[in-house]
């Protein structure tokens, strides 16, 4: 009975893997544009969910998640701090405060893709609207796909913020 209840465990355990996200690294891109412009320095409020965002998504019987175990919402608002960083746009005291809400946070394994869509809003009273569809290649299936999967969400989220920035009502929420 032991001996079944310890291969039950191991098998139980293999199935429920985590695709950990590689931490965030900064696109050139996103920062190029903001950093020459004459936009004000922002701080950033909250990122919070829709109710119908999936902030645990899985693949394969196992769950997409942060190496530092922050939540994807978290990894997405600190990817913000971090290319606002690098543009020189970043104060957490500035008065101009941008906030979230992430509307969709969806991967399909069936089309490899990552679907991300959020509303970011300015204390200003202005708001706009960004979606990422983020399509990826991959070969392989299982484990080795959702790896592909965890390695993508960076990419998707590169992606989210240059549209975000790019945006051409994204000025509006940088005015007070």
């Amino acid at each position: 009975m032991k001996n079944a209840l310890l291969f039950l465990s191991v098998l139980w355990l293999g199935a429920c893997a985590t695709h950990i996200v590689p931490p965030y690294s900064i696109h050139h891109g996103n920062t190029a544009g903001l950093r020459t412009s004459k936009a004000p320095e922002v701080s950033l409020g909250r990122f919070d969910a829709f109710a119908g965002a999936d902030l645990t998504p899985s693949c394969a019987g196992g769950t997409v998640v942060t190496a530092d175990g922050s939540s994807l919402a978290d990894y997405l608002r600190n990817a913000f701090v971090d290319e606002l960083t690098m543009a020189d746009k970043y104060n957490p005291k500035s008065p101009l405060v941008l906030s979230a809400t992430i509307t969709e946070l969806a991967y399909s394994a069936a089309d490899n893709r990552w679907n991300l869509a959020l509303v970011v809003r300015s204390n200003n009273g202005k708001s706009l609207a960004v979606v990422e569809e983020y399509s990826f290649q991959t070969t392989h299936t299982g484990e080795t796909a959702c790896i592909q999967a965890a390695n993508a969400f960076l990419l998707a989220v590169q992606a989210l913020i240059g549209k975000t920035f790019s945006h051409e009502e994204f000025s509006e929420l940088l005015v007070m």
